[in-house]
């Protein structure tokens, strides 16, 4: 996933060293954020600033000679504002001195009790972090480009390894837990998956098994994405309530990352589906009195002439008395877990 650099400086005096640090920035596999781009939002300059500061992985302070803009509340900069929302957020943090002997023009500096507070801000920095120093744009754009250099790519492959070894210790606790429960029961595992659409409620006998909350409980079923080469029956995971409204706020095809639960039962649980309504099951069974030297019918006494030809059957006159089926049906009468009724909360007539 692209990181987000939010760029924090005064505008006028600076404006040149943005453009060349955007320009850089714009090579690296990043989302620049920054006041050139922000144009007219109804909220203050200073709120569009801290959301985006918010928003943003990295942020990269560029201080110059001029303290800018200052809220009149508090009397601090914006860019110190800005400064310290990122600390708040615990982003990355950047800074970027001038050199007390750049050229830079006279208009671009701050005297009195601005510059004060700008001498204390710097001091601050300072103390707080490891900052860089530059005289001009290309020093500037040459350090920082050496920067991030280090800090994505180091970053995008410690993340790496430390995905692929989260996937092979869950693989490593699955395999152990599917040929010792009952030892590994309890383990947690980070995997990545994908949710398919065939959600069910989970059976009464399924959730006092487990300690689940009946009525508040549903199975899903999901594609195991990472780690790969685990056992298929791990092929549905259970959802108490607090997840179930955000499993149906999720985009079935795309890819999650989630903690699961590895639990163990010693019951053979018959029936993990719930039914909410009570129905009859029919089910074909041979018959026991169905005698093989006569004519098969079916339960209605039709004869099935694929058994017996046309000239056998006419020859027999007890034929159309004949009620021999091989198979019967067989009615069960499925009890409903509960009742499911629709209570009216509103009417709306025309």
């Amino acid at each position: 996933m692209k990181k987000t650099v939010f760029i924090s400086s005064t505008y006028e005096d600076l404006k040149d060293y943005r453009q060349e640090v955007w320009e850089l920035l714009e090579s690296y596999e990043v989302n620049v954020k920054g006041m050139e781009e922000f144009g007219a939002r109804s909220k203050s300059a200073l709120q569009t600033c801290l959301d985006e500061v918010e928003r943003s992985d990295i942020y990269v302070g560029i201080i110059g000679f001029k303290l800018g803009s200052v809220e009149k509340k508090t009397g601090k900069s914006f860019t110190k504002i800005e400064y310290e929302k990122a600390i708040e957020d615990e982003k990355e943090i950047l800074i970027y001195l001038i050199e007390d002997d750049a050229e830079i023009s006279i208009k671009h500096v701050d005297f009195g009790e601005r510059h004060e507070k700008l001498v204390n801000f710097k001091k601050l920095l300072k103390e707080k972090h490891t900052v860089d120093f530059f005289k001009d744009e290309d020093e500037l754009t040459a350090k920082l480009d050496k920067r991030f250099e280090e800090l994505l790519s180091s970053k995008e492959e410690k993340e790496k390894v430390e995905e692929d070894n989260t996937y092979e210790a869950a693989q490593r606790t699955i395999q152990k837990f599917t040929l010792a429960p009952k030892l590994y029961n309890d383990q947690e595992v980070k995997l990545k998956v994908k949710f398919l659409d065939s959600a069910h409620a989970v059976s009464k006998e399924f959730c006092d098994n487990f300690n689940f909350r009946y009525g508040k409980t549903i199975g899903v079923s999901v594609e195991i994405i990472e780690p790969q080469d685990i056992t298929s029956n791990l092929n549905k995971i259970i959802l108490k309530e607090e997840f179930i409204e955000k499993y149906f706020q999720l985009e079935l095809e795309r890819k999650y990352v989630i903690g699961a639960k590895l639990l163990f039962t010693s019951k053979n649980i018959d029936k993990e589906r719930a039914n909410f309504f009570s129905y009859t099951r029919s089910n074909q069974v041979e018959n026991p009195n169905y005698n093989p030297s006569l004519p098969a019918t079916d339960e209605h006494g039709f004869i099935n002439q694929d058994m017996f030809n046309v000239a056998t059957i006419n020859s027999n006159p007890f034929t159309s008395q004949i009620h021999n089926p091989r198979f019967i049906n067989e009615y069960e009468v499925i009890e409903g877990d509960g009742k499911i009724i629709l209570l009216l909360q509103e009417l709306e007539t025309n």
